[in-house]
C-alpha cells in the first residue's frame, strides 16, 4: 500500500500545473506584484479583483502549453524586480509557457 502511494505522489507530481490553473495563479500573483512595483513607486495601485472592460475578449490561439515553463514563471514573478517607471517586467520565461504554433 504504501509502495502505490508513492507511485501514485510521484505520478500525480509530474502532471504539473494545468494551464486553466496557471491562468487563474498568475493574473493574481502577477498583478499583486505589480502592485507592490506600484506603491514602492508611490503610485495608485489596481483593483486586481475588479473585472477589465473587455478582459474577456481575448482571442483563442493554439499554443503548445510548457507546464514547467509555467511553474518557472510564477517562480519569476517572485523574483523579478521593478523597473523605474514602478511596474513589474513580465518575466522573459513566461513567454515559452504557450508559444504560439508555427503556421503551416
Amino acid at each position: 500500500m504504501k509502495k502505490l502511494l508513492i507511485g501514485a505522489t510521484l505520478v500525480l507530481g509530474a502532471c504539473g500545473l494545468s494551464q486553466d490553473k496557471f491562468e487563474e495563479e498568475f493574473g493574481a500573483k502577477y498583478c499583486e506584484a505589480n502592485n507592490a512595483c506600484l506603491e514602492a513607486a508611490e503610485l495608485e495601485p489596481i483593483d486586481c479583483d475588479a473585472d477589465v472592460d473587455g478582459g474577456d475578449d481575448v482571442a483563442e490561439v493554439e499554443c503548445e502549453y510548457d507546464a514547467g515553463a509555467a511553474k518557472e514563471c510564477l517562480d519569476a514573478i517572485d523574483t523579478a524586480e521593478c523597473d523605474e517607471l514602478g511596474f513589474l517586467p513580465l518575466p522573459s520565461v513566461c513567454a515559452d509557457v504557450c508559444p504560439v504554433a508555427a503556421a503551416e
